[in-house]
Protein backbone atom coordinates (compact mmCIF):
# COMPACT_ATOMS: atom_id res chain seq x y z
CA UNK A 1 0.00 0.00 0.00
CA UNK A 2 2.67 2.46 0.84
CA UNK A 3 4.70 1.97 -2.74
CA UNK A 4 0.91 2.35 -4.58
CA UNK A 5 0.08 5.90 -2.34
CA UNK A 6 3.47 7.24 -2.38
CA UNK A 7 3.47 7.14 -6.67
CA UNK A 8 -0.19 8.64 -6.38
CA UNK A 9 1.79 11.51 -4.19
CA UNK A 10 4.36 11.99 -6.98
CA UNK A 11 1.23 13.41 -8.70
CA UNK A 12 0.59 16.03 -6.34
CA UNK A 13 4.08 16.91 -4.87
CA UNK A 14 7.82 16.96 -5.86
CA UNK A 15 9.87 13.88 -4.73
CA UNK A 16 11.41 15.94 -2.06
CA UNK A 17 8.29 17.17 -0.26
CA UNK A 18 6.99 13.49 -0.51
CA UNK A 19 10.13 12.31 1.45
CA UNK A 20 10.07 15.34 4.04
CA UNK A 21 6.15 14.28 4.30
CA UNK A 22 7.54 10.93 5.03
CA UNK A 23 10.01 11.89 7.33
CA UNK A 24 7.44 13.68 9.28
CA UNK A 25 4.99 10.95 9.22
CA UNK A 26 7.50 7.63 9.51
CA UNK A 27 10.36 8.25 10.93
CA UNK A 28 9.86 11.31 13.47
CA UNK A 29 6.86 8.95 15.53
CA UNK A 30 9.24 6.05 15.35
CA UNK A 31 12.14 8.46 17.00
CA UNK A 32 9.30 9.79 19.56
CA UNK A 33 8.68 5.67 20.69
CA UNK A 34 12.07 5.31 20.79
CA UNK A 35 12.71 7.91 23.04
CA UNK A 36 9.76 7.10 25.08
CA UNK A 37 10.32 3.52 25.74
CA UNK A 38 13.85 4.76 26.80
CA UNK A 39 12.47 6.41 28.99
CA UNK A 40 10.36 4.24 30.48
CA UNK A 41 12.47 1.55 30.61
CA UNK A 42 14.77 4.10 33.15
CA UNK A 43 11.84 5.26 34.81
CA UNK A 44 11.48 1.84 35.61
CA UNK A 45 14.76 1.05 36.97
CA UNK A 46 14.70 4.31 38.95
CA UNK A 47 11.67 3.30 40.47
CA UNK A 48 11.19 -0.38 41.39
CA UNK A 49 15.18 -1.39 40.08
CA UNK A 50 13.71 -3.77 37.36
CA UNK A 51 15.72 -4.46 34.85
CA UNK A 52 14.39 -4.62 31.51
CA UNK A 53 15.90 -6.02 28.41
CA UNK A 54 16.50 -2.89 26.77
CA UNK A 55 17.44 -1.03 29.99
CA UNK A 56 20.50 -4.13 30.02
CA UNK A 57 21.04 -3.71 26.47
CA UNK A 58 21.89 0.21 26.88
CA UNK A 59 24.34 -0.43 29.04
CA UNK A 60 27.88 0.14 28.15
CA UNK A 61 27.04 1.93 25.13
CA UNK A 62 28.27 5.55 24.32
CA UNK A 63 25.43 8.16 23.53
CA UNK A 64 26.36 8.11 19.59
CA UNK A 65 25.72 4.26 19.37
CA UNK A 66 22.22 5.05 21.86
CA UNK A 67 21.39 7.33 19.54
CA UNK A 68 21.77 5.42 15.92
CA UNK A 69 20.63 2.25 17.23
CA UNK A 70 17.97 2.25 19.64
CA UNK A 71 16.77 5.74 18.78
CA UNK A 72 17.43 5.64 14.65
CA UNK A 73 17.11 1.78 14.78
CA UNK A 74 19.78 1.87 11.63
CA UNK A 75 20.80 -1.37 12.29
CA UNK A 76 17.16 -2.88 12.48
CA UNK A 77 17.66 -2.46 16.90
CA UNK A 78 15.06 -0.12 17.58
CA UNK A 79 14.64 0.58 21.56
CA UNK A 80 10.78 -0.44 20.04
CA UNK A 81 11.51 -3.25 17.71
CA UNK A 82 8.14 -3.37 16.75
CA UNK A 83 8.17 -0.35 15.01
CA UNK A 84 12.07 -0.86 13.02
CA UNK A 85 9.85 -1.70 9.74
CA UNK A 86 9.33 2.27 9.57
CA UNK A 87 13.18 2.63 9.29
CA UNK A 88 12.80 0.41 5.93
CA UNK A 89 9.45 1.93 5.19
CA UNK A 90 11.43 5.37 4.81
CA UNK A 91 14.23 3.88 3.27
CA UNK A 92 11.69 2.29 -0.01
CA UNK A 93 10.57 6.19 -0.49
CA UNK A 94 13.68 7.33 -1.09
CA UNK A 95 14.42 4.94 -3.94
CA UNK A 96 11.07 5.99 -5.77
CA UNK A 97 12.32 7.38 -8.98
CA UNK A 98 13.93 4.33 -9.63
CA UNK A 99 11.49 2.29 -8.60
CA UNK A 100 8.77 4.29 -11.08
CA UNK A 101 12.20 4.31 -13.70
CA UNK A 102 12.12 0.76 -13.58
CA UNK A 103 8.27 0.05 -13.61
CA UNK A 104 7.67 1.76 -16.12
CA UNK A 105 9.98 0.21 -18.45
CA UNK A 106 10.69 -3.51 -16.95
CA UNK A 107 6.88 -4.26 -16.15
CA UNK A 108 6.32 -7.29 -14.44
CA UNK A 109 9.79 -8.73 -15.32
CA UNK A 110 11.38 -5.21 -12.80
CA UNK A 111 9.11 -6.54 -9.68
CA UNK A 112 10.22 -10.17 -10.28
CA UNK A 113 14.05 -8.92 -10.40
CA UNK A 114 13.05 -7.21 -6.86
CA UNK A 115 11.15 -10.20 -5.59
CA UNK A 116 14.02 -12.75 -6.57
CA UNK A 117 17.02 -10.42 -5.06
CA UNK A 118 15.08 -10.66 -1.80
CA UNK A 119 13.88 -13.84 -1.81
CA UNK A 120 17.55 -14.80 -2.48
CA UNK A 121 19.90 -12.06 -1.40
CA UNK A 122 17.87 -9.83 0.88
CA UNK A 123 18.53 -6.10 0.93
CA UNK A 124 20.50 -5.56 4.28
CA UNK A 125 21.78 -3.24 5.41
CA UNK A 126 19.68 -1.24 3.14
CA UNK A 127 16.22 -2.69 4.39
CA UNK A 128 16.22 -5.45 7.27
CA UNK A 129 12.82 -6.60 6.33
CA UNK A 130 13.34 -7.87 2.56
CA UNK A 131 9.42 -7.97 2.18
CA UNK A 132 8.98 -4.08 2.65
CA UNK A 133 11.01 -3.56 -0.62
CA UNK A 134 9.15 -6.39 -1.65
CA UNK A 135 5.72 -5.42 -1.65
CA UNK A 136 6.92 -0.98 -2.24
CA UNK A 137 7.70 -2.37 -5.63
CA UNK A 138 5.27 -4.30 -6.34
CA UNK A 139 2.43 -1.60 -4.72
CA UNK A 140 4.24 1.30 -7.02
CA UNK A 141 3.80 -0.94 -9.99
CA UNK A 142 0.19 -1.06 -9.70
CA UNK A 143 -0.27 2.37 -9.52
CA UNK A 144 2.15 3.00 -12.34
CA UNK A 145 0.98 0.30 -14.46
CA UNK A 146 -3.55 0.07 -13.33
CA UNK A 147 -3.52 2.75 -11.53
CA UNK A 148 -5.51 1.27 -8.73
CA UNK A 149 -6.28 -1.95 -6.86
CA UNK A 150 -9.14 -3.99 -7.45
CA UNK A 151 -9.70 -7.25 -5.67
CA UNK A 152 -9.83 -10.64 -8.37
CA UNK A 153 -9.92 -13.95 -8.65
CA UNK A 154 -6.08 -14.07 -8.86
CA UNK A 155 -5.97 -11.90 -5.12
CA UNK A 156 -8.81 -14.30 -3.74
CA UNK A 157 -6.61 -17.36 -4.55
CA UNK A 158 -3.48 -15.67 -2.91
CA UNK A 159 -5.46 -15.13 -0.16
CA UNK A 160 -6.94 -18.36 0.67
CA UNK A 161 -3.25 -20.31 0.11
CA UNK A 162 -1.98 -17.91 2.35
CA UNK A 163 -4.00 -18.47 4.93
CA UNK A 164 -3.89 -21.78 4.74
CA UNK A 165 -0.51 -21.94 4.52
CA UNK A 166 0.25 -19.72 6.74
CA UNK A 167 -2.39 -21.23 10.00
CA UNK A 168 -0.64 -24.67 8.91
CA UNK A 169 2.67 -23.59 9.50
CA UNK A 170 2.07 -21.72 12.58
CA UNK A 171 -0.35 -24.08 14.34
CA UNK A 172 -0.99 -27.20 13.07
CA UNK A 173 2.04 -28.52 11.98
CA UNK A 174 4.64 -27.50 14.48
CA UNK A 175 7.50 -26.97 12.02
CA UNK A 176 10.19 -25.23 13.21
CA UNK A 177 10.55 -22.22 11.34
CA UNK A 178 14.01 -21.26 12.40
CA UNK A 179 15.46 -24.33 10.25
CA UNK A 180 13.95 -22.78 7.50
CA UNK A 181 16.78 -20.83 5.69
CA UNK A 182 16.68 -17.20 4.18
CA UNK A 183 14.64 -18.14 1.34
CA UNK A 184 11.85 -20.16 2.42
CA UNK A 185 11.87 -17.71 5.52
CA UNK A 186 11.00 -14.83 3.48
CA UNK A 187 8.78 -17.06 1.77
CA UNK A 188 6.63 -17.55 4.51
CA UNK A 189 6.81 -14.22 5.87
CA UNK A 190 5.87 -13.39 1.68
CA UNK A 191 2.57 -15.90 2.42
CA UNK A 192 2.07 -13.97 5.81
CA UNK A 193 1.29 -10.65 4.99
CA UNK A 194 -0.87 -11.66 2.06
Amino acid sequence: ISGYLMVHGLERHTVLQTTRNRLVTIVLPMITWNLVAILLCYLIYKGIGHELDLYKDLQGRSLLSVIASKVLALDNHGATEALNFLRDLFICGLFIKPLVWGAKRGGWLFVALIWVFGICFGFEPVAYRDTIPMFFALGAFIAIQYGHIRYNALLITLTIVSVVTVATIDYLGGIDRESFGRAAETLYGIFKRL
